[in-house]
């Protein structure tokens, strides 16, 4: 009898505590008009479906066109007005039963006028604005991007836009609403709204500021000594970093492999067995997973082991997909870390160095500037491979004076697995269980290493043998003219 009452009373606690963390997890739907503002083509809708999952939230969307689901069965609701266009009366009646809802730009005056507010007026887009003013913080702006302003009578203001005179209300509650007159992802507006959705969700994250440093672009054409030397010049800055290395490339339909740079190779191992972390990153091209798969053996073969992924040139559609089955954590161009399931999405946010533009690294550490006003901030830096040493200490020590830590990949929780191979940290240290044959020449190559080699003695024989026989014509000559001036 008491062991069925402990079974029964084990049964109620699970209950309990699923229930409970069902209910923890919060709803959000978003409403848009379309994914993307008129004439462009940045999927912003997209891209905030993505970043929601950083709040460990459930998201739902749907078109303003299409009948709604019930928003109050949603702790939060997002309206994107990217389009100027009258709502009907249905979709207005329905939104305003949200629980929480932020609007985004345009057709608020439609919402306002429904729900009997006239509390505020309705200017429109705006420009000229130099910086976004949010909490202690003062993010760049470009002045010939646009913000959406609206004036409240009585508001809760939460930021500004400033055109170096003047301030304007940018973001701004009013009970259950908050109003963003802009929202980009490539902007300090897309910083801002990350920052505060921890606020108007309730979520509470830590507070930290990371950097991420990649050494990026490493492919069979690298010089082994040019590795070497960016790479002590990270070391001295004592940060944790990694480097992307790229198996093969393919150039003038001939395709490359780090087995023809053999001293990069040596290098690579030395990095294997030090506490650098390498990534895999593989050139997009069709059958993109086969090739995924097989620049991992590739590498594998070479007794380097990979613990993530980074994306190069890959279509927004096809991210994810393919890398996902073999790594756990992937790298790419998002904004904030971000979690698919088991995959964990760590970013590259801070741009690429362009060598053509000296004012490049001043343009990152601005950005870093703006990024500090994120509570839980990830910096991904991709440094490539020729930037000049003098800009790769600067860039570090930049960051250091702005506050960054440093995070290290092989303290993460990476994993990585095919029908071959296994990679994993396995309390702190990295385990590997590999069936890959190990790397080795054929028999033609062999073979053809071994002839060039008898080539170039043959060929120094011949030239040594060349230059003694000229030298040799030269001083016979001098000899016959001094005894010729003799007689």
């Amino acid at each position: 009898m008491m062991c069925k009452f402990k079974i029964i009373l084990i049964f109620l606690i699970l209950i309990i505590l699923t229930l409970s963390f069902a209910e923890e997890t919060k709803r959000v739907l978003v409403i848009y008009d379309s994914f993307s503002r008129i004439g462009e083509d940045y999927p912003i809708e997209n891209h905030l479906e993505e970043y929601l999952s950083h709040y460990g939230v459930y998201v739902g969307s749907v078109n303003s066109e299409e009948i709604l689901p019930d928003v109050t069965q949603y702790d939060l609701v997002i309206y994107l007005g990217f389009q100027e266009k009258l709502l009907k009366m249905d979709f207005l009646e329905e939104i305003s039963k949200s629980k929480k809802i932020v609007w985004i730009e345009e057709n608020i005056d439609q919402f306002a006028k429904y729900i009997g507010c006239n509390e505020f007026k309705d200017v429109g887009k705006r420009y000229g604005f130099i910086e976004v003013n949010y909490k202690d913080y003062k993010l760049s702006f470009d002045p010939q991007t646009f913000i959406h302003i609206i004036l409240p009578k009585k508001a809760n203001v939460l930021s500004y836009v400033s055109d170096d005179l003047n301030k304007f209300p940018y973001v701004f509650q009013m009970d259950n609403l908050y109003y963003f007159g802009r929202l980009d992802f490539r902007d300090s507006t897309g910083t801002v709204f990350l920052d505060l959705l921890h606020d108007i969700l309730g979520v509470k994250h830590p507070s930290f500021k990371k950097g991420l440093i990649i050494i990026d672009e490493i492919n069979p054409f690298t010089d082994a000594s040019l590795l070497q030397e960016k790479l002590s010049a990270v070391c001295c800055q004592q940060i944790p970093y990694s480097i992307v290395v790229y198996p093969t490339v393919k150039k003038d339909g001939k395709l490359y492999y780090l087995s023809d740079n053999e001293k990069l190779i040596k290098v690579l191992l030395e990095i294997e067995n030090s506490n650098i972390g390498i990534i895999q990153g593989s050139y997009y091209e069709k059958n993109y997973d086969s090739k995924i798969n097989s620049d991992l053996n590739l590498l594998a073969s070479y007794g380097i082991y990979p613990i993530a992924f980074k994306f190069y040139g890959v279509p927004y559609k096809e991210r994810y997909i393919d890398a996902a089955k073999l790594f756990r954590i992937l790298l790419d161009d998002d904004l904030v870390f971000t979690k698919r399931l088991y995959t964990l999405i760590y970013p590259i946010n801070a741009g690429f160095y362009n060598p053509k533009d000296p004012k490049n690294v001043n343009l990152i550490l601005r950005k870093a500037k703006d990024f500090l006003a994120l509570r839980d901030a990830i910096l991904g830096i991709s440094i490539p491979i020729y930037l000049d040493r003098e800009d790769i200490e600067r860039l570090i020590l930049g960051l250091k004076d702005l506050g960054y830590d440093f995070l290290d990949l092989l303290k993460e929780p990476y994993h990585v697995e095919n029908d071959k191979l296994i990679i994993m940290n396995k309390n702190g240290k990295k385990v590997v269980v590999s069936n890959v044959l190990p790397y080795s020449k054929s028999r033609l190559e062999r073979f053809f290493e071994k002839f060039v080699e008898y080539l170039r003695i043959i060929l120094i024989f011949v030239i040594t043998s060349f230059i003694v026989i000229i030298l040799y014509l030269v001083f016979s000559r001098i000899r016959l003219y001094e005894r010729g001036k003799r007689q």
